[in-house]
């Protein structure tokens, strides 16, 4: 996708059942978009992306698209919010 990835937000824990957690994001993860600038999007399939501990994923509204199947799908647009950028009460990053 040109504006965004689609990807596995995986499960904190998963069974035993799995080979490893790559398994699990994949068969019990749910399938989230996050908006990325088309001049940064470099991710590619398979790939796993990890946060530093001041960084985390949050819930930001819903996103919807059209399979290559034609199906419409709707699923949660995430965001990266980062704890050591110090923000106003609207969420908007403060000037320095």
């Amino acid at each position: 996708m040109d504006d965004g990835i689609l990807a596995h937000l995986c499960p904190i824990e998963y069974s035993s059942i799995y080979k490893n957690a790559f398994d699990a994001c994949v068969i019990d993860g749910d399938i989230v978009y996050m908006p990325v600038k088309r001049t940064k999007n470099d991710y590619v399939d398979d790939q796993k992306v990890s946060l530093p501990e001041h960084q985390c994923f949050a819930a930001d509204g819903t996103y919807s698209y059209v399979t290559a199947k034609e199906v419409n799908r709707r699923v949660r647009k995430i965001k990266i919010i980062d704890s050591q950028v110090p923000t106003s009460v609207d969420g908007a990053e403060k000037k320095k």
